[in-house]
């Protein structure tokens, strides 16, 4: 598939349309969970699986207040959709599955930035769209970017956005784009990824770092001690 077409599918799936994604929140277990899981034996028969629910309980009461900011509803029993991949409660124990706890973590904590820098790549050029060499020609602004298979006679085509270096002018051109702002959202989205802002493209939340960007020394904990944290899976819907 051409580079342009992906483009242009990327801006649809970020835009406003109603999707799909799977959350992942990273919560510590608390003290007399963590005594549980080393004292099987106890008295109040607690299993496996009622820390599992326990777990799933705090880390959905933790994030409920970003309904109608972050998802409109979400599976708050399950993994939802991803059930298949994660089962019964949609969670991860790092006390049973240490080194899968591991790269989930690592893999799920790095998903905001790797947004980010997908949706400044998909930033570079706006105004897509299919013109003559004639209408490309006497627009100086006007770039081609591909030859779609179906016109031979015309050419996909696009506007080179502003190059992102924040300043006083950068800002004043921007106020006063008129055509299309495009650029500027797609700015304006990654910088609230990269800031730890919990949105639904994030799909990542830290619990004891209450945002999207996780602290090193809460990364460096739950890599050495993985058997005191979890990761609860959510289909997230917005």
């Amino acid at each position: 598939m051409p580079w342009c077409f992906q483009i242009i599918i990327f801006k649809f799936m970020v835009g406003d349309e109603a999707m799909y994604k799977l959350h992942c929140i990273l919560i510590k277990l608390a003290p007399e969970e963590l005594e549980y899981l080393h004292n099987p034996d106890n008295e109040d028969d607690v299993s496996v699986e009622d820390i599992k629910i326990w777990v799933r309980e705090r880390a959905v009461e933790a994030t409920e207040h970003y309904e109608q900011k972050v998802f409109d509803y979400r599976s708050e029993d399950s993994a939802g959709r991803w059930s298949e991949k994660f089962p019964d409660e949609g969670v991860v124990l790092g006390f049973q599955e240490p080194q899968r706890f591991r790269q989930l973590l690592q893999e799920y904590s790095q998903i905001p930035l790797q947004k980010a820098l997908h949706i400044l790549k998909s930033s570079l050029y706006y105004d897509y769209a299919v013109r003559t060499k004639e209408e490309i020609t006497a627009d100086r602004e006007l770039v081609i970017i591909d030859k779609p298979s179906y016109e031979v006679s015309k050419y996909w085509s696009a506007r080179k956005a502003p190059e992102a270096i924040i300043t006083e002018q950068y800002l004043i051109n921007a106020w006063q784009q008129w055509d299309d702002i495009s650029f500027v959202r797609d700015l304006s989205l990654a910088l609230r990824l990269i800031s730890g802002e919990y949105t639904f493209d994030s799909c990542f939340y830290s619990v004891a770092d209450g945002g999207a960007r996780i602290a090193p020394v809460t990364m460096a904990d739950a890599m050495a001690h993985p058997s005191q944290y979890a990761l609860v899976f959510s289909d997230y819907h917005f």
